[in-house]
């Protein structure tokens, strides 16, 4: 949106200049993202006239021209083909910069010397949309008489002034025109508006309304439809005035008639439409829906189908204009019209958006019109109009108006407690000192016992309560003096147990060797398919994404695994003969009874190829293997103070025979596992690469993590050792005997480990042999040889017991 200084300042007393007016503005939450000069780059650039041209004797494309610049007559040699004497053009004198970086210098041009630049709006900056056709060619003609010969460009051309260009959100339309903007700069500065005049009508009778009949049928979407009537219509250019501030706004300038439109939709933020009152059939308008299917030639010479919901302005034929977006051919206003009627309305902003959305019709008038447009616009803008074409001589006003109403509009009464803004500021603010913003801002207000009634007027609907009002006064008030307090906390001040142990898990991962990555929580349904999971798996119960930026992130992941893969394959395909990599992230899994879904916080780790690289001391690299993570997991539920044990588990992306769950006080905390050889295959990796995957649920782990660390005091006393090997079935889990043997040999047991697992022929077929190593120490004595070995025995008896075991 882009305001002029010098215009705004005829509505309001501004004693600032452009660039603090900005900094006041932006201050106070009406965001100017920039200021632009408009006179840059035209020093030494004047209002010349053209006292002769002739062609260049030695090119058939460029002119001579003799042109008088006040102070002097210049020659210029130029390449436009529609100079001609008697012209005023705009003259770049030697020693110019234009607003392009053109540099204007002394040369000769086929033998001829120019001292000089004749200029086209293009090189004064303008864009080709606020150009008319024959503008875009050639220089750039003056109007007759603009000025005196041999003036400053700038002033001429309005340029000596500067362009706000705001940034605003769309609950303050109020601001997206002269005078609802006037009013904000008023109450910032303290100072009153100063709006235009408006044409009045002083004739007793009202001849409009024997003209034309209005009737609103879709009262749901136009609550007031209002009409004038002009004859004799001049077809004639708008002045220059008139014509630089439609530029400088970003329109281009059309004719007299529709440029005085367009200056008051500027002015007021209320769009006109014109129609050729002669085309109207049976001079009645109807505002009603359109039919299904119902076609309408628009402005642009396109046949439109619209739908039963859009708004249309017809008469008794059918459709002559779509409401609020454009008009239609067949009733514009022509060169052969004479007698014009024009419209002002307030149409439902929604309606107005869905319309020119379906039919891909976006103009200045129905964005404003989407924003919504109260009903206190339409009149005074009819009545602007009517006083612009009386001063321009534009056309004779008919006497009076005509107008349909379906609904009033009604300010909003606010009940507003004074005390509110100084609770919200922190700060004392009296009431009368907020009386004192309200009516500054244009609010009436009046006191009801303890507390203010406040009427909002209907160009500030974006106020709807009272801490909309608060929000007034403390940008009025200014925000800097809204008072700085500490928040009252309780607790101990340090971090949330879950935050501690995602970064202690994040630390442990990293000291370990692993490199963390980052994937995105969501990916496709084919990376599922990868992992060979059933229909009916869990981890296919996913969350999809609505507007998915790609069809590969469509779904949200149930699984570290889908995104670490694609990783992994990343940094193997580059020459990365081994790596572990680590992430700790949310999956998200999804709810039978359509609610949210429940996100669980997760730690992936993936391992893969030679844990280093090949050297003089080993003559075979190492490998990562299951046991490199199964490392990892104990030294994690080390740290949080957990016994980790292992049961085997068939998951369909697993080596069936290298895989098991984690179990910490009999709850799964996760898994590990060689990934299924057909996955790393499909991976497209080398079928000698072992990747070992693994996932711990952080959630559970910070359930039974302890936070306190017992210590306990070495103990001074010899240990005693004691091997035992035993055959059982290969069926019993070695978890299962280390639980059995800790819990028979109690308090003596200091330490177990396993040794040995041994299949072979020594063996029958279904056994295997375990030995471990048991190490008995007590506290305060040195243990006898009789109390060590009746604790082992025990243990024996207890494995024959337990697990049908053989002694070795």
């Amino acid at each position: 949106m882009l305001i002029s200084y010098n215009w705004l300042k005829e509505y309001v007393k501004i004693d600032i200049n452009a660039y603090e007016l900005a900094d006041l503005l932006t201050a106070a939450g009406v965001i100017v993202d920039n200021v632009h000069d408009l006179n840059q780059g035209l020093a030494q650039c004047v209002v010349g006239k053209l006292l002769d041209v002739k062609k260049h004797i030695n090119s058939d494309r460029l002119w001579i021209c003799q042109v008088d610049v006040g102070t002097e007559v210049i020659q210029i040699v130029t390449g436009a083909d529609n100079v001609a004497p008697g012209q005023f053009v705009p003259v770049a004198k030697v020693g110019a910069t234009l607003p392009n970086g053109l540099k204007i210098k002394r040369s000769s041009l086929r033998g001829e010397e120019s001292c000089g630049m004749l200029i086209s709006l293009e090189e004064l900056g303008y864009e080709n949309k606020v150009m008319q056709p024959e503008e875009k060619e050639g220089i750039y003609i003056l109007p007759d008489n603009v000025s005196e010969v041999g003036s400053e460009l700038g002033p001429v051309l309005g340029r000596d002034d500067y362009l706000l260009e705001l940034d605003l959100t769309p609950n303050r339309a109020d601001c997206s025109y002269m005078t609802g903007l006037a009013y904000e700069v008023a109450a910032l500065l303290k100072t009153e508006v100063r709006l235009p005049a408006y044409y009045c009508d002083n004739h007793l009778s009202n001849e409009v309304e024997k003209m034309v009949t209005i009737d609103i049928e879709a009262a749901d979407l136009c609550p007031q439809y209002s009409a004038r009537m002009f004859k004799n219509i001049k077809r004639q250019p708008a002045p220059l005035w008139m014509q630089n501030r439609l530029r400088h706004a970003g329109m281009r300038p059309i004719s007299l008639i529709v440029d005085i439109a367009n200056y008051v939709m500027l002015e007021h933020g209320q769009p006109l439409h014109t129609f050729d009152y002669e085309k109207i059939e049976d001079k009645h308008i109807i505002v009603r829906k359109a039919k299904a299917q119902e076609k309408i030639e628009t402005l642009d010479r396109i046949t439109r189908v619209l739908a039963a919901s859009d708004l249309t302005i017809a008469d008794p034929n059918g459709p002559i204009a779509i409401a609020g977006v454009m008009g239609g051919h067949d009733s514009e206003v022509s060169e052969h019209t004479t007698t014009m009627l024009l419209e002002s309305a307030s149409f439902s902003g929604p309606s107005i958006r869905r319309t020119a959305r379906s039919l891909g019709l976006n103009s200045e008038a129905s964005a404003r019109f989407s924003k919504g447009i109260e009903q206190g616009r339409v009149m005074p803008a009819l009545n602007r109009f009517a006083q612009l074409t009386k001063e321009l001589a534009a056309g004779e006003i008919v006497p009076g108006t005509v107008s349909d109403f379906a609904a009033s509009e009604e300010q909003a009464v606010i009940h507003f407690d004074p005390d509110h803004a100084s609770r919200v500021a922190g700060s004392p603010i009296t009431a009368e000192e907020t009386i004192g913003y309200f009516e500054r801002l244009g609010f009436s207000v009046e006191k009801s016992n303890d507390n203010l009634l406040v009427t909002i007027p209907t160009r500030r609907p974006d106020i709807t309560s009272s801490i909309d009002l608060v929000e007034e006064v403390l940008r009025l008030r200014g925000y800097e003096k809204i008072g700085s307090t500490l928040p009252c906390v309780e607790g101990s001040g340090q971090l949330p147990l879950a935050i501690r142990n995602r970064r202690l898990v994040r630390n442990l991962l990293r000291s370990m060797g692993a490199d963390e990555v980052v994937s995105y929580a969501f990916h496709s349904p084919e990376e599922l398919d990868l992992l060979r999971l059933p229909e009916n798996d869990n981890l296919r119960q996913t969350v999809k994404i609505s507007n998915p930026l790609t069809s590969t992130q469509s779904i949200m992941r149930t699984s570290m695994l889908p995104g670490m893969l694609q990783a992994a394959k990343y940094n193997l395909n580059r020459q990365r003969n081994g790596m572990l990599i680590a992430e700790v992230g949310r999956v998200f899994l999804k709810m039978d009874d359509g609610d949210l879904p429940v996100e669980h916080e997760m730690a992936g780790i993936l391992m893969g190829g030679l844990i280093s690289e090949k050297n003089w001391y080993e003559q075979t690299p190492q490998q990562y293997d299951f046991y490199s993570m199964k490392g990892i997991i104990e030294a994690i539920c080390e740290r949080f103070h957990l016994r980790a044990e292992y049961r085997k588990v068939l998951k369909p992306y697993l080596h069936p025979g290298r895989s098991a769950t984690v179990l910490c006080d009999q709850r799964e905390i996760g898994y590990l596992g060689e990934l299924h050889p057909d996955l790393v295959s499909k991976l497209g990796l080398e079928s000698e690469i072992k990747m070992i995957f693994a996932e711990l649920n952080l959630n559970v782990i910070n359930e039974l993590s302890q936070e306190d660390t017992n210590y306990r005091e070495i103990a001074p006393y010899p240990a005693v050792a004691r091997d035992l090997a035993i055959v059982i079935n290969e069926e019993y889990p070695v978890g299962d005997m280390l639980n059995v043997i800790q819990k028979t040999a109690g308090e003596l047991l200091e330490d177990i480990k396993i040794f040995d697992i041994y299949q072979g022929v020594q063996l029958q077929t279904g056994q295997k042999s375990c030995a471990f190593n048991l190490k008995y120490r007590a506290g305060d004595r040195t243990l006898k040889a009789e109390e060590v070995n009746a604790v082992h025995n025990q243990v024996i008896d207890a494995l024959i017991k337990h697990f049908n075991a053989a002694l070795r």
